[in-house]
């Protein structure tokens, strides 16, 4: 599915589709879907996002894949015990939105690499989750269409997306 995705993004020419919305009580609804996932695996879930943050004008299935993306990965790589935190920021012409999760790092020399497709970062250890590759490319080419940016910051047992989008 995370192929087709990335097929149909890149094809698609039809006009954005943007529905105002306010982040802290969207992103409340979304995020309540990965609750049992979060529970499942002894992790713990906070969000950081001000009632009053300025509206969002956006794509908002998009935004919701790209939501998705971004905290799946985070669940699926976070260690049993670990934290998972969802923060938001405004500046004047930008939301800051981040998506952290403790108990792993990647490493610089691969930070470079987890945006391309297929791309996964070596491991030793065999039980590791496995997946595709695909989900932060995904993530990257979602971003882009909203005309945002997105970053990773890895360090001190953490790990830290930063995805900013035009207000």
């Amino acid at each position: 599915m995370v192929l087709l995705d990335l097929q149909h993004l890149q094809a698609d020419s039809s006009p954005r589709n943007l529905t105002e919305i306010s982040l802290a009580v969207w992103l409340a609804y979304v995020l309540e879907a990965f609750q049992f996932q979060i529970q499942q695996r002894e992790q713990t879930l906070e969000i950081d996002v001000p009632p009053d943050l300025p509206s969002l004008n956006t794509e908002v299935y998009r935004l919701n894949r790209l939501i998705k993306e971004l905290v799946t990965n985070a669940c699926k790589h976070s260690p049993t015990g670990a934290a998972i935190a969802i923060s938001a920021t405004a500046t004047p012409h930008t939301i800051q939105l981040t998506v952290q999760n403790s108990g792993v790092e990647i490493p610089p020399a691969e930070q470079a690499n987890i945006f391309n497709p297929f791309y996964r970062i070596p491991s030793d250890d065999p039980w590791k989750e496995g997946g595709t590759g695909m989900g932060l490319a995904l993530a990257q080419r979602l971003v882009a269409h909203l005309d945002g940016s997105l970053r990773v910051e890895s360090a001190e047992n953490l790990t830290r997306f930063i995805l900013e989008l035009p207000l």
